[in-house]
């Protein structure tokens, strides 16, 4: 699967981006390649630094759930797709300004992959909450898993906790690839 060989990547730098984003508001941060023993330790690191950060169990279970779901989609994807090793690294910020908090995660995906993503978040962002809810129980009892095993409910999952709709961008990496970030805000009340 890896190729130890570089790959032009062309002028998409992840580390600048990444050092961009960094700000006062950042709680948490992660920029580096994605493996299961990893993703253990991001959640665990993630958990307390929102134990730290908030009182209410609620509103952590809340953050912690869609910051799995993020993860795992960027696992799952990233797992099977990517032919180079540095189209494995990826970030993830957990950051909070007043009351508000945002799952920011960015990953490398194929441009043929794109308009699909695209519409299937834009589906997503035009649905209220009791249609996303229905959509959801649609799919669990559906049973359909997709070509990485799952069923799809990443991003319906992620729409339902959030408390505005689901923020994306593709940027253009190179003639096959482009970097992909999602973010997801929740308004949480002490």
């Amino acid at each position: 699967m890896s190729q130890s060989i570089s790959m032009d990547i062309g002028a998409f730098d992840i580390n600048d981006r990444y050092n961009k984003l960094i700000s006062e508001n950042t709680l948490y941060s992660y920029l580096g390649h994605l493996s299961e023993s990893e993703l253990d330790n991001i959640l665990l690191r993630t958990e307390k630094t929102l134990t730290k950060s908030l009182s209410s169990r609620l509103a952590i279970k809340k953050l912690y759930n869609i910051l799995l779901e993020s993860i795992q989609n960027i696992y799952s994807y990233l797992k099977d797709r990517s032919d180079h090793e540095q189209l494995l690294n990826a970030y993830i910020f957990v950051n909070r300004v007043n009351d508000k908090y945002s799952i920011l995660t960015g990953n490398y995906i194929l441009k043929e992959d794109v308009s699909g993503i695209k519409r299937r978040i834009e589906l997503i962002n035009g649905m209220t909450k009791n249609e996303l809810k229905n959509l959801y129980r649609g799919v669990l009892d559906i049973g359909d898993t997709t070509d990485r095993g799952g069923a799809g409910l990443g991003f319906i999952d992620m729409a339902k906790r959030a408390s505005s709709d689901l923020v994306f961008d593709f940027l253009d990496v190179n003639e096959k690839y482009v970097f992909f970030t999602l973010e997801t805000a929740v308004m949480v009340e002490e």
